[in-house]
């Protein structure tokens, strides 16, 4: 429950320090990939992720192998970029306070691929690093809620920066729910929350440029980016793993039917299931190794197959139109990847 957790410390929101301290790591990000020290923690922190976290992710067959890339997750934990970091082999770049580069701990954090951002203020050299590693078809995370949340609950509402950063670049953005890390907190009380991570459907929009984003509009994407959010740690808060395990784009869990009374379907499937497609959803509800399991009728916004397709009928009022984001292409084995008997 959150009313049981550790209160966090008052965050010094502004740093004082001028904008030329961090140039530094900047210009490392934008001309290098992370360095031998994201391996290096990469290895300690999934050991520890999975050894003491059980930390399973889901959805990571929808992770692009390749191009551009910006996971947007919930964020309750500092751990959670660590949580993220052992689910896919792709080395992702970090947007941290500027409060945490003070010597000599910054040098381990420009190495391993993290880099500043001074909050409080307009900060356009963030936002060039953003492009830079995009440019180079980089793979960064966002956090939409800006900062971790406080009470331990999603925020009501997204920042508009990662709507920013989605029309600015065109890169695909994909939405990430990290469920049970608001408790890594009470570390010192002795709780190891048990760590699930699911991946959402890839999104992207058609890009405009850098600085060519509105704010409304901004505002409407990281919206939109943050519904799916929401949505994919509703649907771990309702049902745990066995969702997870199931859980695919469009997907909608069926309620179960009061004693006496039979079980009833979907409704957007109930008369166009025929026996293969009702007997294939069967199998993926009780197959221990399905990651992601697909309606039998295509949801709205995707192919036959389940494939995402333009979609502008579901987006929130005054969104600018989705375009098609690229398939997502299969991904190495890592620690803490769903697999038979997680």
């Amino acid at each position: 429950m959150a009313d049981d957790l550790v209160k966090l410390k008052e965050q010094v929101y502004i740093d004082p320090r001028p904008k030329e301290l961090f140039d530094k790591y900047h210009a490392r990000t934008r001309e290098k990939e992370p360095g031998p020290a994201y391996e290096l923690v990469r290895l300690v922190t999934s050991l520890v992720g999975v050894g003491f976290y059980r930390t399973v992710a889901y959805g990571t067959e929808r992770i692009p192998a390749s191009g551009p890339l910006v996971i947007a997750p919930n964020h309750f934990s500092n751990f959670d970029h660590f949580f993220m970091g052992l689910a896919t082999r792709r080395k992702i770049h970090f947007m941290a306070k500027s409060q945490m580069f003070k010597p000599p701990i910054d040098r381990l954090y420009a190495n391993g691929g993290t880099f500043p951002v001074r909050r409080g203020q307009r900060d356009d050299e963030a936002f060039k690093t953003v492009h830079a590693i995009l440019d180079r078809s980089g793979c960064m995370a966002m956090y939409c809620e800006g900062g971790r949340s406080r009470s331990g609950k999603l925020a009501e509402r997204a920042k508009p920066g990662i709507g920013r950063i989605a029309l600015e670049s065109g890169a695909t953005i994909l939405p990430c729910a990290i469920h049970g890390s608001s408790h890594v907190r009470n570390l010192k009380r002795g709780h190891f929350p048990k760590i699930t991570i699911l991946f959402g459907e890839p999104m992207r929009w058609e890009r405009v440029g850098p600085g060519n984003a509105a704010r409304d509009d901004s505002q409407a994407v990281a919206d939109a980016v943050f519904d799916e959010i929401k949505g994919l740690y509703g649907a771990v808060e309702a049902g745990g793993r066995e969702v997870a395990k199931i859980w695919a784009p469009g997907w909608t869990p069926q309620v179960a039917a009061a004693p006496g009374e039979p079980d009833a379907a979907p409704a957007d499937t109930a008369d166009t299931t025929d026996t293969t497609d009702a007997e294939a959803r069967t199998d993926a509800q009780v197959s221990p190794d399905v990651t992601g399991a697909r309606p039998a009728t295509p949801p709205a916004g995707t192919d036959a197959t389940g494939s995402v397709a333009d979609r502008t009928d579901d987006r929130p009022a005054g969104a600018p139109p989705k375009v098609a984001a690229p398939t997502a292409l299969p991904t190495d084995e890592h620690p803490g990847r769903e697999r038979d008997g997680a």
